[in-house]
Parts: structure tokens; C-alpha cells; sequence
């Protein structure tokens, strides 16, 4: 073979060889883009079928004006509930449960700045012809003032053959379950007590005097009399 015949056939060669390799080369980048168009439409299709089913869960809901939604979630193993609730129903429960506090109409109330007590109930028992004990009371304050208080009671009872400085000593003093009574908030307490007097045929005034439990001065927020035959 001459030398010219063999540098002809060595190109014939290499020339197949560049032309296989950008065969595949291109056959190689065919099969990338469309595998990436396959990919994306995929994602595409996943995306589409989502959205169209959240809209079918929700395109048969019916929203009412000023309809109230609230979630409520159950045990795992139970189904998401939505809870619609009527707004007037909803409206009447927070009025039920801020409905303004009432004294009994059997009460004696006494008022002083917006801060309230009441005498709401008592028991006398008569030990002797001419003599008893008042056993137990129910006291309610309401505060509707300007701020907390710190409520206690001092109850005082006289006649008026009593000396004039007896008329102003407490025979009990109630204390209430409550460090601090806030405004617009109201406190009852029955308390057992040992107020013992004599000549029972005379009226006593029996009076409740209201005061702040750390003043030590006694000074009155709000004071009740009330004449009261036991006989």
C-alpha cells in the first residue's frame, strides 16, 4: 500500500469516528431534554390535579353573611371538623356570661361610691326568756368603684339602752376569700358567729360596716343599718 492510500484511509477513520461520537453525543442530549420535558410535566400534572381537588372539597360550600367559623381538632383518629355557629347565639353567650350582678331582692343593700354590701341572710337563736345569739350571717360586696378593694366587714349591734361607746364596737368582723376585689366583681360569704345579746324584746340596730382589710384605721368605704326586731 502506498503511502498516499494510507493517510487516505486513516482519514476515512478518524472521519467515521467524530461522526459516531457526534452522533451520540446528540442522540445523548435528545434523550436529556426529553426526559426533562417529562419531568416537568409530571410535576405540572401533580400540581394541576392538587389544585383541582382542593376546589372540589371546598365548590359545594354555601358562606351565609356574617356566618362564624371556628376549627375544632379531635382525637387523631377522628375527621377535622368545621363548626359553624350562629353569631346571634354566639352573641348571647358572651352577654349571659357578662350579665350584670344582681343583689336579692330579700337583701339589704347599702351603696357608697359605686361599692356595694348586702345583708343577705342571718340566724338568730333565742337561749334564754330574755336573751339569744345571732349564729351565722351571709355578707355579698360588690365593687363597682373606681378601684380594688381589699374587703372586710365589721359588724356592730346595739339597743338603745346600750352605752353610747358600745355602740361603736364590732361584736365580729367577716373576712372575705379574696386578697383583692376587682372592679365590677362581687363576693358572698356565710360566716359563723357568736353575737350574743340580751333584752331581746328592744330593737337593735344591727350595721355593717365595710372597710379595706389591711386599714388599720377602720375607715368606712360603705356602711349599712338596719333596725331589726328578734322578738
Amino acid at each position: 500500500m502506498s503511502k498516499e492510500t494510507k493517510i487516505k484511509v486513516e482519514a476515512e477513520v478518524i472521519t467515521n469516528k467524530n461522526v459516531s461520537s457526534g452522533i451520540g453525543k446528540g442522540f445523548g442530549i435528545t434523550i436529556g431534554i426529553f426526559l426533562g420535558l417529562l419531568v416537568i410535566g409530571l410535576f405540572f400534572g401533580i400540581l394541576i390535579s392538587s389544585n383541582a381537588s382542593t376546589k372540589s372539597n371546598y365548590k359545594n360550600v354555601e358562606y351565609a353573611p356574617n356566618q362564624v367559623f371556628t376549627q375544632t381538632y379531635k382525637e387523631p383518629d377522628q375527621q377535622r371538623k368545621i363548626v359553624q355557629e350562629n353569631p346571634g347565639t354566639l352573641t348571647n353567650k358572651i352577654m349571659e356570661q357578662k350579665e350584670e350582678f344582681k343583689f336579692s331582692p330579700n337583701s339589704f343593700v347599702a351603696t357608697q361610691n359605686g361599692i356595694s354590701i348586702s345583708l343577705d341572710n342571718y340566724t338568730f337563736v333565742k337561749k334564754g326568756d330574755d336573751w339569744g345569739k345571732i349564729v351565722d350571717m351571709t355578707v355579698t360586696v360588690l365593687n363597682k368603684g373606681n378601684d380594688p378593694i381589699n374587703p372586710k366587714a365589721l359588724v356592730v349591734l346595739h339597743d338603745d339602752n346600750d352605752k353610747k361607746d358600745e355602740w361603736i364596737q364590732p361584736k365580729a368582723e367577716i373576712n372575705f376569700d379574696t386578697w383583692s376585689l376587682a372592679v365590677g366583681d362581687h363576693i358572698t360569704k356565710k360566716v359563723t358567729t357568736n353575737i350574743a345579746f340580751n333584752e331581746i324584746n328592744l330593737t337593735k340596730r344591727l350595721t355593717l360596716v365595710l372597710t379595706g382589710k389591711y386599714d388599720f384605721d377602720n375607715s368606712a368605704l360603705v356602711a349599712l343599718d338596719k333596725d331589726i326586731k328578734f322578738n
